[in-house]
């Protein structure tokens, strides 16, 4: 059986490589937020638009929690001289179980960010202000005065632009999300 002495220094660059990249992601997502939102790809895997709070699919957060489990635990046994199979093994299974983990918490954190002081049902009918120019089908942000002063994200039910200053009527509410109509 190959020794993984043989192949120390290969294996510190790789899974350091791994765990690096994987940090550099996550500390990137934590100081600058929204890099997910790229290219119109819902990296964060989280479909707001279905009112559930769970993560749809595998987000680019939970494969950086991968890259982290896999890379700090290659690290762990190339350091302490495991075996070739031993360290692949190990390493794939903590990388799974931090991603896993990593998309349990991030559901779970999701779900809790809609808060409850306000009841959905109170929302519809009211009049928001349109607070940014909002291409047709995108996510914007209207000032609602009543029954309390907050901005909330909207989505026009007809895809189509809204301008700053335009007045909006509440349709629905879903996930914490406005959908409005044109006044």
């Amino acid at each position: 059986m190959v020794s993984i002495n043989t192949v120390i220094p290969f294996a510190i660059t790789l899974f350091g490589g791994i765990l690096a990249a994987g940090a550099v992601y996550i500390v990137a997502q934590l100081f600058l937020g929204g890099m997910s939102d790229v290219g119109g790809f819902d990296a964060d895997g989280f479909d707001a638009d279905s009112g559930e709070g769970e993560a749809v699919g595998i987000s680019l957060n939970v494969i950086a929690a991968f890259c982290v489990g896999v890379g700090s635990m290659g690290l762990v046994a190339s350091l302490n001289d495991w075996s070739v199979l031993l360290t692949i093994l190990t390493s794939l299974l903590f990388g799974l179980l931090m991603g896993r983990f990593f998309q349990v918490a991030f559901s779970y954190v999701l779900r809790q960010q809609h808060s409850g002081l306000i009841q959905d049902d109170a929302l519809v009918g009211t009049i928001a202000r349109v607070t940014v120019d909002t291409p047709a089908g995108k996510l914007g942000e209207a000032l609602l005065e009543e029954p309390e002063r907050m901005k909330y994200p909207i989505r026009h039910i007809d895809d189509t632009p809204l301008a700053k200053g335009d007045e909006v009527i509440v349709v629905k509410v879903e996930g914490g999300r406005l959908h409005v109509r044109k006044r």
